[in-house]
């Protein structure tokens, strides 16, 4: 037997298993430690960068006091030679001239002596006196705008600039018999190709082509276009759309018609589906739809307007269809299916594109229509679906909740869709949407009198 050396006691096999099993606990503790450090300190930066990058990109969110600093500066404190400092100052005056509806201030900002100039400055008398027009029959005061400018393209030679750009404005509006004066705020976005000129020594505006959310009457003459090849690139979505026509949110479908069964077959498929029990009909279109997913969803990837997130951006996973016909379509899709909605092999979205009843404005229609994902409350003007009836005492407008979806019809054609996600604090049922880009707006806002629309619920 081995000697015990004097004053080292030897530990018994059981001593030792218990001082292993802390010392492992030990280092488990360690460990569990410092990866909590790490994670928190990887949220941390996240949440920092992600807080950063909104601070960046969507001023909007920034409060009352602080936001209205961020605008543009004034005459005397822009380079004259810099015309995107003279852009920023002219777009926004016009987002001003929204609120005082005065168009006087504006006409030294346009190159008048040409043509495409005076017909700048005349989309922009037209939209002032359809927004006053509007105010008034709404009984509303517009109270307050701001605007803010993205340059995404600039070619700039001697005295001729042409400029690709995003613009984010806000506007408020107020009830006029409302005596706390509550205000509404609503935002819209609109993309620009703009070709400006200096003349004497100021960059004023000798053409403006973009998709207005407040001059959407397509009965309204359209402008000469631009010369494409001048504008170094610039002008080639607008090239595009001319060759399609007026945006009509109808862009090309990868199946190119309306279900993935071709030719003939698409005859066969309906009269089969129309051999298929009431009852199983019901059962294939009880999907559950979540109002506020679809909501969220619509907030967040609304585009260029004030007020949406995603640094003022569409959702990157889809293709973003402007300048190929139009986005609205595209857009209202990517919301149901946020809010649930299973594609299937006729309303689809895949890598190289969607369907015709995803991207399509006839296509959707019909598709929500044909398989009961929609019920159609009314269809009609203005002054059909506002008045009063038993089923609807305070018109069938106010029977939309938020998730649902709005299409408007104009010369025979749908030509839009918009979705709802909620209402003013008087009642007045808003709308977000794309091409054009809108947040919040009011539903009939930019609207003719005799356009048509579908009011369409979603069954949840």
């Amino acid at each position: 037997m081995t000697a015990e050396p004097a004053g080292i006691p030897l530990l018994g096999s059981g001593e030792v298993d218990e001082i292993m099993w802390v010392t492992v606990q030990a280092r488990r503790m360690v460990l569990a430690v410092a990866v909590l450090a790490v994670t928190a300190g990887i949220v941390w930066w996240g949440v920092r960068a992600m807080r950063s990058g909104q601070d960046r990109a969507a001023p909007e969110a920034l409060p009352e006091a602080q936001a209205e600093r961020t605008s543009p500066p004034d005459g005397a404190a822009a380079r004259a030679d810099d015309p995107v400092a003279a852009l920023r100052r002219i777009l926004d005056a016009r987002a001003q001239a929204l609120v005082a509806f005065d168009e006087a201030p504006l006409r030294e900002h346009y190159d008048l002596e040409s043509d495409p100039g005076q017909w700048a400055l005349e989309h922009e008398q037209r939209r002032l006196r359809y927004l006053r027009a509007w105010t008034d029959r709404r009984r509303l005061q517009m109270v307050s705008a701001r605007s803010d400018v993205r340059v995404t393209n600039q070619r700039v030679s001697g005295d001729e600039a042409w400029l690709s750009v995003v613009q984010s404005t806000r506007l408020g509006y107020v009830y006029r018999d409302d005596p706390s004066l509550t205000k509404h705020l609503f935002g819209i976005g609109t993309r620009h190709a703009i070709q400006m000129v200096r003349e004497d020594g100021r960059w004023v505006i000798r053409r403006d082509w973009y998709t207005d959310p407040l001059d959407e009457d397509t009965l309204v003459p359209e402008v000469t276009p631009a010369d494409v090849a001048a504008s170094g690139g610039i002008l080639e979505p607008l090239a595009r759309l001319q060759a399609l026509g007026a945006p009509r949110c109808s862009p090309p479908a990868v199946d190119g018609g309306e279900t993935l069964v071709p030719g003939i077959l698409v005859g066969f498929w309906k009269w089969l589906w129309r051999l298929v029990p009431l009852s199983s009909r019901a059962a294939s279109r009880e999907v559950a739809y979540d109002r506020d997913k679809a909501v969220a969803y619509a907030r967040t990837y609304c585009g260029g307007a004030w007020g949406c997130g995603n640094g003022g951006r569409y959702n990157p996973a889809y293709r973003d269809y402007t300048d190929v016909g139009g986005d609205c379509t595209n857009f209202a899709s990517q919301v149901l299916h946020a809010g649930g909605l299973p594609m299937d092999g006729t309303w689809y979205y895949r890598r190289d594109g969607g369907s015709r009843a995803w991207v399509q404005t006839t296509g959707l229609l019909s598709y929500l229509l044909d398989t009961g994902r929609a019920r159609l409350l009314a269809r009609g003007t203005y002054a059909d679906v506002v008045k009063a009836s038993d089923r609807f005492p305070e018109g069938t407008i106010h029977a939309l909740e938020p998730g649902d979806l709005i299409a408007y019809q104009e010369q025979g054609r749908v030509v839009h869709f918009a979705v709802v996600t909620g209402q003013d604090f008087r009642g007045y049922v808003v709308v977000d949407s794309h091409t054009a880009d809108r947040r919040a707006v009011p539903w009939d806002v930019g609207w003719d009198q005799g356009t048509v629309y579908w009011l369409l619920s979603m069954r949840d």
